[in-house]
């Protein structure tokens, strides 16, 4: 009964918690080169966008980020 009880109640907390998964994506672009990435952080997802763009080209700046 007790076993039970505490899958009961380890389903309901499962059932409750927020789910949503929030992973940012974010995209650069400079002269002759452009890069994008996504992360859980979006401090992460701009340093590897611009480092994406930085191996191709030149003057890379963040286009757009969004969760």
């Amino acid at each position: 009964m007790k076993t039970l009880s505490a899958l009961t109640l380890a389903g309901l907390m499962l059932a409750t918690m927020n789910t949503g998964a929030s992973a940012w994506y974010c995209r650069a672009n400079g002269y002759g080169g452009s890069g994008w990435a996504r992360s859980d952080s979006r401090e992460r997802a701009i340093y590897l966008s611009l480092y994406q763009c930085s191996k191709r080209g030149s003057g890379c700046r963040i286009n757009a980020c969004m969760p």
